[in-house]
């Protein structure tokens, strides 16, 4: 066998030992299935990213008309009033709300746009969106604790004695149809 690299036997390649041998290297093995699980972690990756940035955004667009009823409760608040005037914006701050849960669970951290600057409150809310607690977060982390006059207090004091009868207290005429219905009523005691 000769070194020469020219020879018409085919195509050589360099041995082991710096000289030529007649052999064909083996064939590139086939690494389709890496590029698929690859296309499918980075398009999952993106899907991802895409779908958490939709709802970041969405709650800093639209986040302040979730709160709306908070922010019109803390703005009824006196303590608000004198601390930092009337609440303008609330949007939820969700870093500082997860590092929040780690001590309170039930709170929210809502950023908000008050007259006098930006402000921060941790607030809990009931059930129904109604604010239980409410704390102004000062800017070196004191809390103020805020005394919320709860927009159920009129219900708490109801008694059923309020409830009309059904009578009509004025001395309107009433129609006919309205005079059978409350008659009706009557006779079947609804009590």
């Amino acid at each position: 066998m000769s070194n020469d690299a020219f020879d018409s036997n085919g195509p050589q390649q360099y041995s082991n030992d710096g000289g030529f041998s007649g052999v064909n290297p083996p064939p590139k093995k086939s690494r389709t299935w890496l590029w698929v699980l690859g296309i499918v972690f980075g398009l999952g990756f993106l899907g991802l990213i895409v779908c958490c940035g939709l709802m970041t955004f969405g709650f800093s667009k639209y986040g302040s008309v979730v709160f709306e009823p908070v922010r019109g409760e803390l703005n009824q608040s006196a303590q608000v009033q004198e601390n930092v005037g009337n609440v303008e914006e609330l949007t939820m701050n969700f870093s500082a709300t997860v590092k929040e849960a780690e001590a309170n669970p039930e709170f929210v951290i809502l950023d908000a746009v008050t007259e006098t600057g930006p402000q921060q409150f941790s607030v809990k809310m009931g059930a129904a969106g109604e604010v239980e607690e409410a704390y102004l977060v000062q800017p070196d982390g004191t809390r103020l604790e805020l005394e919320m006059t709860s927009s159920n207090s009129d219900l708490d004091a109801f008694d059923e004695s309020d409830i009309s009868t059904g009578e009509l207290e004025s001395d309107e005429p009433v129609d006919a149809a309205e005079q059978e219905l409350r008659d009706l009523e009557s006779s079947l005691e609804l009590n």
